[in-house]
């Protein structure tokens, strides 16, 4: 039997490290806004990628349903037109 190959493992590079200003200046007071819009924007999107995956799914099991009812219909059919003709 063939072997399975190992798992290859990618690098991860390094996070890339930001400066922040720790005093109190009108920056600062800029840079905590600027902080608290990207959290809010980044929570806002986690949001609706929840609610597009599901609807995603849930459409993809009606058209998976639909496609395996046909078949079967299809394969009945085929047998009771068998059984009739002997």
């Amino acid at each position: 039997m063939p072997e399975k190959n190992p798992d290859l493992k990618r690098r991860q590079g390094r996070k890339k490290q930001h400066a922040t200003i720790l005093t109190s200046t009108p920056i600062k007071d800029a840079l905590v806004d600027k902080e608290n819009k990207k959290k809010a924007k980044a929570e806002k999107r986690k949001g609706k990628e929840v609610v597009k995956k599901s609807k995603i799914l849930k459409d993809n099991i009606k058209k998976v349903k639909k496609k395996i009812l046909q078949e079967c219909t299809i394969y009945i059919r085929y047998f009771d037109v068998r059984r009739e003709h002997g």
